[in-house]
């Protein structure tokens, strides 16, 4: 779950999402499941 509201950037790789966030730093999503 990304807490931030302003994502700053996102990569997918796999089942994974990478989110850069303001405030937050990375946080890794896993997205294998809706």
């Amino acid at each position: 779950t990304v807490t931030s509201t302003y994502a700053k950037g996102i990569a997918v790789s796999g089942n994974f999402a990478y989110v850069t966030a303001l405030g937050t730093g990375l946080s890794v999503v896993d997205i294998s499941t809706p």
